[in-house]
């Protein structure tokens, strides 16, 4: 199914009233803005939509991002064009900011300038934005809560570095050195039997977890942390 729901600010999301949009910003990784136009007219044509719109913020960004009104927006880069995107999407300062894989397009150091601002416009915590990517290795660095998604549903929604205390890789290593078929662990994702030890991913790591295994299989148990990329496959293979 590709049915869902979700609440901005107490709303459905279909039904957001137009007061409540204007406090939501979007930036996609295909911005659809419209290239004919200068930067200048593209600023002015979506101030229109906006009540909160702040010429001195506008400006402001312009400037930062060393964007000159007289640019032709299809002549912009494309992290340029993302930068512009930013322009629209704050100069109304809007409470929410959803970006929508927004840097699946840019080479790694726009990925990394992207980011850089992302961090800038945050607000001090003033303002929430919610980053929907495939690229693991940005949100580390970023984000402050994580959410994984698979076929759908929501796997586990959490404050990163709870995840990251949470989420661990295990070598369970019998004395004996024999290896059983089957082990039973409690909030096992993923295992794999090698020759001499299995290799398991668990959820809801603890230190009595691990005694409670070293205990029952009399082995030695080693303990690994995880990125996220790891993380979020050991979700996507269970």
């Amino acid at each position: 199914t590709t049915d869902g729901s979700s609440r901005i600010f107490g709303y459905d999301s279909r039904k957001i009233p137009e007061t409540i949009k204007n406090k939501i910003g979007y930036i996609s990784q295909e911005n659809d803005l419209m290239r004919w136009m200068t930067v200048s007219q593209i600023v002015h044509y979506t101030k229109i939509f906006y009540d909160r719109w702040n010429d001195e913020t506008c400006q402001e960004l312009l400037e930062k991002f060393e964007l000159s009104e007289n640019d032709i927006v299809g002549n912009l880069s494309t992290g340029q064009a993302q930068r512009l995107a930013i322009v629209l999407s704050l100069s109304f300062n809007p409470e929410v900011l959803i970006l929508d894989e927004p840097v699946g397009a840019l080479d790694p150091e726009g990925r990394r300038s992207f980011l850089n601002t992302v961090l800038d416009i945050s607000g001090g915590g003033e303002r929430t934005i919610l980053i929907s990517s495939h690229i693991t290795s940005d949100l580390e660095r970023i984000a402050d809560t994580v959410g994984i998604l698979k076929d759908g549903r929501i796997q586990v929604e959490t404050p990163m570095e709870d995840l990251k205390d949470s989420i661990k890789k295990l070598h369970i290593i019998p004395k004996s050195g024999i290896v059983p078929d089957n082990v039973i662990i409690p909030g096992l994702l993923k295992s794999v039997k090698e020759r001499n030890f299995i290799m398991a991913t668990v959820q809801n790591y603890s230190e009595g977890l691990k005694r409670s295994l070293e205990n029952q299989y009399k082995a030695d148990v080693e303990v690994f942390d995880l990125n996220l990329e790891e993380i979020f496959l050991s979700y996507h293979a269970t």
